[in-house]
């Protein structure tokens, strides 16, 4: 194996920034167990690479086993920040490996939406949660709220709001598990 490629897959910082597929290939399986979720992240930077996030994301899991957790405002937030289709991004994703998936609220800043878990969750990234459910399945869902609480029947609103949203991506299963 490659020195370079031996430091950055032993956990090492390596001078030399490998490839996202050297990086997927380098990585020990790990077999780590399905409690540990890899979740997408919010950036504000775009990062060049070979691989879309969404890919990366499904071959990280592959790799090391873990399942994920899809958070639908980062999709949002990302692609709106820095261009991508957000429907592309979920439909890389591998649907066996999708164990949980957050929804939250953001901010606008100067030119560009800030994850900041302090406002209603928006209607486009509710949008984008259905299609995720339609291609995912129904999954448990988290709405994050961590600053400027709201009143209680605000956030009983978005839990419900969640919970139509998982009563009709149930649906479709639920007919074709009887036909």
């Amino acid at each position: 194996m490659d020195a370079k490629l031996a430091a950055t897959a032993n956990g090492v910082s390596s001078a030399v920034n490998p490839t996202s597929h050297m990086l997927i290939a380098s990585m020990p399986r790990w077999n780590l167990n399905p409690s540990c979720l890899i979740e997408n992240v919010s950036s504000y930077l775009r990062w060049d690479g070979e691989m879309a996030e969404g890919e990366f994301l499904a071959a990280l899991a592959s790799r090391s086993g873990c399942e994920l957790l899809v958070d639908v405002n980062n999709i949002y937030v990302n692609a709106r920040n820095l261009g991508g289709d957000p429907r592309q991004f979920i439909d890389a994703l591998p649907v066996r490996a999708v164990r949980q998936i957050h929804l939250a609220g953001h901010s606008e800043g100067p030119g560009l939406l800030v994850d900041t878990h302090d406002t209603p969750v928006d209607d486009e990234v509710w949008t984008l949660y259905d299609a995720a459910l339609e291609r995912l399945g129904p999954r448990p869902t988290l709405i994050e709220w961590d600053t400027d609480i709201p009143e209680l029947d605000v956030l009983l609103a978005e839990a419900a709001r969640a919970t139509r949203s998982l009563e009709r991506a149930a649906e479709p299963r639920r007919a074709g598990a009887m036909a």
